[in-house]
C-alpha cells in the first residue's frame, strides 16, 4: 500500500467509509488518534504519540483514541485434542501437544499413559 500522505484517500466499495490521514486544519484532542467525518463519510487518522499505545475504539464515542492494549485473560479451560491452542500446556489428553495451533491427541488404537504431555488417558 505504500507510505500515506495527507493527500492519500483510501475508499472501498460504493458502502465503505473513506480513510484519510488526519488534515493540518482539524484538532484532535484528549489523545484521539481517529475521528469519523459524518459530512464527508471519512475516518481521519493520526499516529499514537505514545509508541506502547494502540488507537483503539473510545467506548463513550465514535471516535478512537490512543490506549494502552490489554493483554487477554490466559485460557480458563484446557482444549481436547483437536481443538484450536497456542501452547501445549493449554491442552488436555493431548500425545503430542500443540501443533499448528490444534492440540494433537493419539491416533486411533494407540495405548495411552498417564506419564504423557497433560495426562493422555482420562481419569
Amino acid at each position: 500500500m505504500g507510505d500515506l500522505t495527507s493527500e492519500t484517500v483510501y475508499t472501498g466499495a460504493a458502502n465503505c467509509f473513506k480513510y484519510a490521514c488526519k488534515k493540518s486544519d482539524q484538532n484532535f484532542i484528549d489523545n484521539t488518534c481517529t475521528i469519523f467525518i459524518q459530512a464527508d463519510n471519512t475516518y481521519y487518522s493520526q499516529p499514537c504519540a505514545d509508541t506502547t499505545k494502540a488507537c483503539m475504539l473510545n467506548a463513550t464515542s465514535d471516535n478512537y483514541t490512543c490506549q494502552v492494549p490489554v493483554t487477554p485473560p490466559p485460557p480458563t479451560a484446557f482444549a481436547y485434542p483437536g481443538e484450536k491452542c497456542t501452547a501445549t500446556t493449554d491442552c488436555l489428553y493431548s500425545a503430542q501437544g500443540c501443533v499448528n495451533n490444534t492440540c494433537v491427541g493419539l491416533t486411533a488404537g494407540q495405548p495411552c499413559t498417564t506419564a504423557g504431555i497433560s495426562g493422555q488417558c482420562a481419569s
